[in-house]
């Protein structure tokens, strides 16, 4: 933003000498450079193994087998600023690193049109194949770019072990699950008291304890999902 200016000063006094006098600054603003509008705000980016679940329950993840990997998705959100203004384009690029590394696994860009009609906007895209031969045990990091800037990262992590089937549970084994009801804040472990009954007028949120003993003797990640099901299913 560029300005001129110009200082309006008071005259002399009688004996030639300037007295202490304010300096009044008038603007004139010639010229505006702005920066361009924004047009998206960042709402997240999560990581997945199969587009087959967009018709069903979104099941998104952060760890994976490696003997299952064939393919691994991101989804890019964003909220479209320009919702009900104006429809326009972009380039969206993902990139994928080990964590730690300098070397870039891939680097995919597509450019897209986000329309004024959609007020959050979803890009996704994957990379692997179909051998499940190039992604390996490891810690990654995702990341997003739109036009050139970093937009957002994803960690997510694949582990060597075998995979969990209804006879066997490679990883632990359940101890209990409890139920308790609380406010936003946890409620320290004295104070949780365990029922399996709610009244709906004065509950707020129903929680769950989950223990379980650790079979694995080498540190491993963990990523639960928990189920609500109502008498409806």
């Amino acid at each position: 933003m560029n300005f001129q200016f110009r200082l309006k000063s008071l005259p002399f006094n009688a004996l030639g000498r300037s007295s202490i006098f304010p300096i009044f600054l008038s603007f004139d603003i010639t010229s505006m450079d702005m920066a361009e509008k924004n047009k998206y705000k960042l709402k997240e980016l999560k990581t997945f193994t199969s587009e087959e679940w967009l018709f069903r329950d979104k099941m998104y993840q952060t760890v994976f087998l490696e003997k299952e990997i064939d393919w691994i998705q991101a989804e890019l959100s964003i909220y479209n600023i320009l919702f009900d203004e104006e429809d326009w384009k972009c380039t969206f690029r993902y990139e994928a690193y080990r964590v730690g590394g300098s070397e870039k696994l891939f680097s995919h860009a597509e450019e897209k049109t986000i329309l004024k009609t959609e007020n959050v906007f979803l890009y996704r895209s994957g990379w692997g194949n179909e051998k499940k031969t190039f992604w390996k045990k490891g810690d990654y990091i995702w990341k997003a770019f739109i036009d050139d800037v970093e937009v957002g990262t994803a960690n997510f992590y694949i582990d060597d072990y075998p995979a969990v089937t209804p006879e066997n549970n490679p990883y632990f084994d359940i101890s209990s699950i409890r139920f308790y009801e609380e406010g936003k804040t946890l409620t320290p472990l004295p104070e949780r008291k365990y029922v399996t009954q709610f009244i709906g007028k004065e509950t707020r949120y129903v929680s769950a304890e989950f223990t379980f003993k650790n079979k694995r003797t080498t540190p491993w990640h963990c990523e639960l999902e928990f189920f609500f099901y109502d008498s409806q299913g």
